[in-house]
């Protein structure tokens, strides 16, 4: 491979690793704007969870009873439209 040959393969590199740390950006701005109003609520229909909402809907809950944690999320709304 000659000097010519390895600068651009070094310049592909460069821009792919630019292009992922750009995508990876728009995956955390995504990610904070899902979290942006989410509201918590305790209901004493459900004690053993607390719901996390926003604009009346729930978008995840935690569950803990004695032995175990679980952590649900509504795939529905919060499904990444990042591509």
């Amino acid at each position: 491979m000659t000097t010519e040959e390895k600068i651009q393969e070094l310049e592909k590199q460069i821009e792919s690793l630019k292009k992922e740390s750009q995508k990876e950006g728009e995956m955390e701005q995504w990610f904070k704007s899902l979290l942006n109003g989410l509201e918590i609520e305790i209901n004493d229909d459900y004690p053993n969870s607390v719901f996390y909402k926003k604009n009346g809907n729930i978008f995840f809950e935690l569950y803990q009873d004695s032995e175990k944690k679980y952590f649900y999320c509504n795939y529905n709304l919060v499904g990444c439209k990042c591509k």
